[in-house]
């Protein structure tokens, strides 16, 4: 029952800031300069096969350190340890990616350690208990 309350609240929520980000896109349209693809960088070519078993190890090393240090529950001292605990995932994947063939996993792996960035920060900033949210400190 909970987690369907809390899937319901998610995609309701995800739905609810698509629809804004559109139309703030569509009120600005005009005045934004497109994307210049050239920027984009090619992909190293690299030859190393990636170890499935170490991208699982590190996706499960990334669900328990979000869930918990940054879960529903949180203080300072969690925060501080997953921000020390994803700044070394981050580096390990970072040389891991530079030298491995593309892979659906790993560009997965890569990208969650990304947003698990992104939701530790705005935890860090967030100094009050609200909705769901518990500040221990």
């Amino acid at each position: 029952h909970g987690a369907n309350r809390l899937a319901s609240t998610s995609l309701l929520e995800g739905l609810t800031w698509g629809y804004i980000a559109a139309e703030d896109i569509l009120n600005n349209l005009s005045t934004m300069n497109d994307y210049d693809a050239s920027k984009i960088k090619d992909w190293n070519q690299a030859t190393e096969e990636i170890d499935l078993a170490l991208i699982a190890q590190d996706q499960m090393t990334l669900k328990q350190t979000m869930w918990n240090y940054v879960g529903l529950s949180r203080s300072q001292n969690r925060l501080a340890r997953a921000r020390a605990m994803f700044i070394e995932l981050q580096d390990e994947i970072s040389k891991f990616y530079k030298h491995a063939q593309p892979h659906d996993e790993l560009i997965g792996l890569r990208n969650g350690v990304e947003v698990a960035f992104m939701v530790l920060n705005a935890s860090l900033r967030n100094k009050q208990s609200v909705g769901c949210f518990y500040l221990k400190d």
